[in-house]
């Protein structure tokens, strides 16, 4: 009762209501002969039927299927209707006795619907809910502006980022490289490395700075010289704040770092110096976790039978690799299997066969010539044929000019992963022999310039 006074209070009498709104008498109103007929466009100005636009249809991917279509009538599903059986039985209903007469109904002044109207604060708030589409305002193309204007700014400032972030990762990159090359000026390019033939420094418009150590095999048995062993470690030390990343080529094969077990890989002050460098770096070649340097193996004329590309070697190349040694490589051409498929002595064209049967080196010279195109296969061919005609010209026996490029196929396998990795920071430590292939493709075919080259004077 309280709240039916509360809503009666709220309400306006009738003599302050509005009165509907003054319509003209009948005499004022215009006769049909006078009212003014509604504008159309004349028949030349309309559009014939050929011009007419087709109604807008969704095209037939876009239409729902007849399954998700809507059914027409909003009825329950069978499952949801209540069963016969709960629903009220005819007993259960209300008899015509039992019902309300029509004088004991309630007037339509005291039923709920009448109490229940609503009051013109909730109308209005009604009124206000209309959809986005019928509204009318005025300040769209404001909007429109405002919103196009905070996009070219956060465009703006996004663009703005973007560069900053490029100048600084630039910065960054220029504070890297010069770095690594201060480095490497003290510690590689020096005449006092021990059985160092010589050190050489290549660069390129790319900003790739690479860093050559070419030695003789031998140990460190000259005292007053440094041994290569503590220079890595000198080196190292200066790049304990991962200033500069490097990367290292060590001339070692496949199968020694997937088959370690089988060598002896202690450290020996009696062994050749590339054998205690191959000791110091096996584990940050097999895990690749060695702070501030990341290590490579970079000989795969020996491939482990673990290599999952071991089997795409021809059978021919898997027993070569018996014979690769500078005493042994001689005895293969008494090898019946292996001149079947392989025989220079024959045909010279076969010796391109050591570099094009390695599924290895292939494999990487392709990924090369991918952030290369210079360095595809046909070029890398020819090269490997003209290395092989400046031997045959300087009357080598043959059969170490045969060693010598079955070797050198480790050299277009460390360019190739130079290339494909886009290294900045390179040392390469091997033989000389292989340091003087790597500048001579390098230098005359690749773009790369000879910076500075210290001869050694420990030999």
């Amino acid at each position: 009762m309280k709240l039916q006074k509360s809503k009666s209070k709220t309400r306006k009498s009738p003599q302050k209501r509005k009165s509907p709104p003054k319509r003209k008498s009948p005499s004022k109103r215009k006769s049909p002969q006078n009212r003014k007929p509604p504008k159309r466009k004349s028949p030349s100005k309309r559009k014939s039927p050929q011009n007419r636009k087709p109604p807008k249809r969704k095209s037939p991917s876009k239409r729902k299927s007849p399954q998700n279509r809507k059914s027409p009538s909003k009825r329950k599903s069978p499952s949801k209707r209540k069963s016969p059986q709960n629903r009220k039985s005819p007993q259960n209903r209300k008899s015509p006795q039992n019902r309300k007469s029509p004088q004991n109904r309630k007037s339509p002044q005291n039923r709920k619907s009448q109490s229940k109207k609503k009051s013109p604060k909730y109308k209005k708030s009604q009124s206000k809910k209309k959809s986005p589409k019928y509204k009318k305002s005025p300040k769209i193309s404001n909007m429109i502006k405002s919103t196009s204007d905070e996009k070219l700014e956060s465009d703006e400032l996004e663009s703005d980022e973007l560069e900053s972030d490029e100048l600084e990762s630039d910065e960054r990159q220029i504070e890297e490289t010069n770095f690594f090359i201060d480095l490497c000026k003290k510690f590689i390019m020096t005449d006092e490395l021990d059985h160092v033939v010589a050190t050489t420094w290549l660069n390129n418009n790319d900003n790739c700075n690479i860093f050559l150590i070419g030695e003789e095999h031998y140990p460190h048995n000259n005292f007053n010289c440094i041994g290569i062993l503590d220079m890595f470690r000198n080196l190292l030390e200066k790049n304990t704040k991962n200033k500069a990343n490097i990367d290292l080529f060590i001339e070692i094969f496949n199968d020694y770092v997937l088959n370690c077990h089988k060598y002896d890989f202690d450290y020996d002050s009696n062994n050749i110096q590339i054998n205690n460098i191959r000791t110091k770096f096996m584990i940050c070649i097999k895990s690749k976790k060695c702070p501030n340097i990341r290590v490579h193996w970079s000989d795969p004329t020996i491939m482990s039978e673990k290599h999952k590309r071991y089997n795409e070697f021809p059978n021919w190349l898997q027993i070569l690799q018996n014979y690769n040694s500078y005493e042994n490589f001689i005895k293969w051409k008494t090898d019946e299997i292996i001149l079947k498929d392989f025989n220079p002595y024959v045909n010279e064209n076969d010796i391109l066969k050591l570099l094009t049967k390695n599924a290895i080196v292939m494999k990487e010279i392709i990924k090369a010539s991918i952030i290369n195109p210079n360095f595809e296969i046909e070029k890398i061919k020819s090269i490997f044929l003209e290395i092989y005609y400046i031997y045959k010209e300087e009357n080598v026996p043959d059969y170490l000019i045969y060693y010598t490029m079955y070797r050198s196929v480790m050299d277009f396998y460390t360019i190739a992963r130079i290339i494909k990795l886009n290294l900045k920071n390179v040392i390469i430590y091997s033989g000389n022999q292989h340091s003087k292939h790597i500048i001579f493709i390098l230098t005359k075919y690749f773009g790369f310039n000879v910076e500075k080259q210290i001869r050694g004077k420990c030999m």
